[in-house]
């Protein structure tokens, strides 16, 4: 005779809307711009389809006052990057010396301001 046994329920996975809603969000709340950048393939109301942007291109861009922009990328929790998106991050982050960083959880994102504040504050406090 076989034993039921009672299994935890899963984890809730979130989807990369969620982690652009959050991170968006975040980054509005800590006084960042942040621009939507549209890449792909858009079908226009009389049939025609139209390229936007560039393949690989990140989804956002990241300014603030004080300190220094980047791009964003968002992705599921343990989304990838395709081949594409990894080869136009790598020429953003090398010919231009801008940083781009794909977030799969808000928590990396908060992280990352953090370490951009504390860097900014020790660059500009400099005790006599």
């Amino acid at each position: 005779m076989r034993h039921f046994k009672l299994k935890p329920p899963l984890a809730p996975q979130l989807s990369e809307d969620d982690v652009e809603r959050s991170c968006r969000d975040l980054l509005a709340y800590r006084g960042w711009y942040v621009v939507r950048l549209q890449s792909g393939l858009f079908k226009t109301p009389d049939g025609r389809f139209v390229r936007m942007g560039s393949p690989g291109l990140p989804d956002y861009i990241c300014v603030h006052q004080t300190h220094p922009g980047f791009f964003l990328e968002t992705k599921r929790q343990k989304g990838q990057l395709t081949l594409v998106q990894q080869q136009k991050h790598f020429e953003i982050a090398t010919a231009f010396k801008i940083p781009v960083i794909t977030i799969n959880e808000p928590n990396d994102l908060v992280d990352y301001l953090r370490k951009l504040e504390d860097n900014a504050t020790a660059e500009t406090f400099r005790p006599d």
